[in-house]
């Protein structure tokens, strides 16, 4: 076997392996796990260096657990596994109950679905806080639900848990002002303005999410 026969086996031995699905099943986790660490990473650094001078010291782990822990721990909750098993459920019945190639129309039903159900579980989560009053829960429901349902479009539509979890972060930096202020009775105005921004960003993450035409 000449020497330019034995390389050219040898690179379809390597293409054969790089190509082979585990390899790229192991390749698309580790750029997922390595993305959302980076993004974990940035939200730790907005917290520390942007939000820590602004606060009391004994506010430092309310923020720390809204900006940092809960984005990231929560996309992973609500996206990655209710609305991924949801998904994982719509492909095992489409293959073993209807058992035929669905319409656009069809899939986006299920994607419609899916982005629901978990928005709607990230809204009600909120009910636990009983000690809060009617009014406060309710808005936190609606706030939380249409924040949860642009950040489903924006999993759909980009197949990335990072940037979902980016925006989750912003909006969370966002309260957290809201909190550091909410001590100061003159910040009140303020206060009404980054609750509105927070509406306006929810709007802004769902039109990014959803593509076109939609």
């Amino acid at each position: 076997m000449s020497a330019i026969t034995k390389c050219n086996h040898s690179s379809d031995n390597a293409a054969s392996f790089v190509n082979h699905p585990a390899i790229k099943n192991i390749y698309k986790g580790t750029v997922k796990i390595v993305s959302v660490v980076a993004a974990g990473y940035f939200l730790n650094g907005v917290a520390n260096y942007l939000l820590f001078p602004l606060a009391a010291p004994t506010m430092h782990s309310t923020i720390s657990l809204l900006v940092f822990v809960a984005p990231v721990f929560e996309e992973i909750i609500f996206r990655q596994v209710i609305q991924g098993t949801i998904h994982s459920f719509q492909k095992l019945y489409n293959r073993i109950v209807v058992k035929k190639v669905l319409s656009q129309n069809d899939l986006k039903a299920q994607e419609i679905f899916r982005v629901r159900c978990s928005a709607i579980c990230f809204g009600a989560c909120r009910l636990f806080k009983i000690k809060d009053d009617a009014m406060s829960i309710i808005l936190r429901i609606v706030y939380r639900t249409t924040l949860g349902l642009g950040l489903g479009y924006m999993v759909e539509k980009y197949k990335s848990l990072t940037l979902p979890i980016l925006a989750h972060g912003v909006n969370n930096s966002i309260a957290a002002l809201a909190y550091i202020y909410s001590g100061n009775r003159r910040e009140l105005p303020e206060v009404a303005s980054l609750i509105v921004g927070l509406f306006a960003l929810n709007l802004l993450w769902y039109k990014l999410g959803i593509r076109k035409g939609e």
